[in-house]
């Protein structure tokens, strides 16, 4: 998202995948890409399984950065990155694997 804020130009295309567009964060994201974009759908990919459930969002013609709520978006996506795990999520040795 920060990366398709800082480098759209005005009237450009945004496309995300979704899994799950009921969390508060999917949802969020929608309101947002509501206020930046003059165009926001949700689509299912017509080849996609029924019981798949990805969705796309697909946002045209950015409004751009003069859109009342692009900074506070842009200084919170920020604030959210500096607050993000650095590390690995996962164990660097698998304990399944061990030599013990």
């Amino acid at each position: 998202v920060r990366f398709a804020l800082e480098t759209l130009q005005e009237g450009g295309c945004f496309i995300c995948k979704f899994f799950d567009t009921f969390t508060h964060v999917s949802c969020s994201l929608l309101y947002v890409a509501a206020a930046l974009f003059q165009q926001v759908d949700i689509v299912k990919p017509r080849h996609s399984r029924v019981v798949n459930s990805e969705r796309y969002l697909v946002a045209q013609g950015f409004k751009g950065p003069a859109t009342p709520c692009f900074a506070t978006l842009r200084a919170a996506v920020q604030r959210a990155q500096e607050h993000w795990p650095r590390q690995h999520p996962r164990p660097r040795a698998d304990p399944l694997c061990s030599q013990d």
